[in-house]
């Protein structure tokens, strides 16, 4: 089933709202009337609860766990936006600038399993791309497990390639790149 594309109603640096048609994503988000889809920073005191429990969701397709997510990446030192669906949090994207070389990368992104394949990791990506980009970043990494098929296709379908591998913890990891011109 195909979906019309969002219609953005304010985008600013922290925040991104998009209210979606009637019979688009707006459904999915528990109820049948219009609903923002709502993109903005990460608070850890209004937001942990519901992280935690998409990260245990979603260990296996990220390879990491809930404790390392707070201690090493849910940090000041990057950046992380959740996905917001009237009052829930249904997923996050958290990404690292390197300001001195240009260059950016996604660190996670996960959405909750009720909601997914209904276009919020592809406007969590968008989101996160234009972020970077705006920050005059060059090129954007992110290492993706193989097995992880449905994020590989993404990163792919929005411009990142091949570009080798990783090895992170006894796992080789392939490193997928974009570069903005």
């Amino acid at each position: 089933m195909e979906f019309p594309t969002p219609i953005i109603l304010l985008c600013s640096t922290t925040n991104l709202f998009l209210l979606c048609c009637k019979d688009n994503l707006s459904d999915r988000c528990n109820n049948h009337n219009f609903q923002p889809f709502h993109i903005r920073e990460y608070d850890a005191q209004r937001d942990d609860n519901e992280l935690e429990n998409i990260i245990i969701q979603c260990e296996d397709e990220l390879e990491t766990n809930w404790y390392t997510c707070k201690k090493y990446r849910f940090t000041t030192e990057r950046q992380t936006h959740v996905a917001q669906c009237g009052q829930k949090v249904i997923g996050f994207v958290c990404y690292d600038i390197d300001y001195d070389r240009r260059f950016g990368h996604i660190e996670l992104l996960g959405i909750s399993h009720q909601y997914r394949n209904h276009g919020y990791g592809r406007k969590l990506l968008q989101h996160a791309l234009h972020m970077l980009k705006v920050n005059g970043m060059e090129q954007i990494t992110i290492h993706v497990p193989t097995k992880n098929r449905i994020a590989c296709s993404l990163y792919k379908s929005e411009g990142f390639e091949f570009s080798g591998r990783y090895a992170s913890t006894g796992t080789i990891l392939p490193i997928l790149v974009k570069r903005f011109e």
